[in-house]
């Protein structure tokens, strides 16, 4: 049992995990596609992130969708992810007590997990390419981008580093 216990806690925390990465990226990507502004300051941005980081997933997918943001051949992969989040955060444990028991209920319940996961993971390149598409779209060149993405990870590990 106990074994059972410590692979289901390793991929819930793992799956868990991936989903706040995907739920940062797809906060971001709405403030980028539907609220940033050409001219808007840095300060006005990261004040605008801060606040889809405070609404919750479901909030920041409808309204991509509501503001035809979200590709819609995303729109019900989305729907289903967050489904299956919801399920994972509420209620996994009590729809899952024999997975602790069996072999058939853990095999079944990190099934699941591991799919979450990797719709999680496709549906994170899929955002990465559309945030892409939009900036290059309003003139921003690829170099640009890479040069800005160099600086940052720069700047974090200044923080990061003792």
């Amino acid at each position: 049992m106990g074994n059972r216990l410590e692979l289901i806690s390793g991929k819930v925390g793992q799956t868990l995990w991936q989903l706040q990465v995907l739920e940062e990226v797809i906060a971001k990507f709405f403030v980028l596609v539907v609220q940033a502004k050409q001219g808007m300051g840095r300060e006005d941005v990261e004040v605008k992130i801060g606040s889809a980081l405070k609404g919750t997933f479901g909030s920041t997918i409808k309204e991509l969708i509501k503001e035809q943001k979200m590709p819609e051949a995303l729109e019900p992969r989305f729907k289903h992810l967050l489904a299956e989040r919801n399920w994972l955060v509420h209620r996994s444990r009590s729809d899952s007590k024999d997975a602790v028991l069996t072999d058939k209920g853990c095999r079944d319940l990190i099934v699941r997990l591991d799919a979450i996961a990797e719709e999680t993971t496709m549906l994170l390149e899929h955002v990465v390419v559309e945030a892409d598409a939009f900036v290059q779209s309003h003139g921003v060149k690829t170099e640009n981008i890479d040069e800005s993405v160099k600086r940052t990870m720069e700047q974090w590990f200044d923080k990061i580093e003792p």
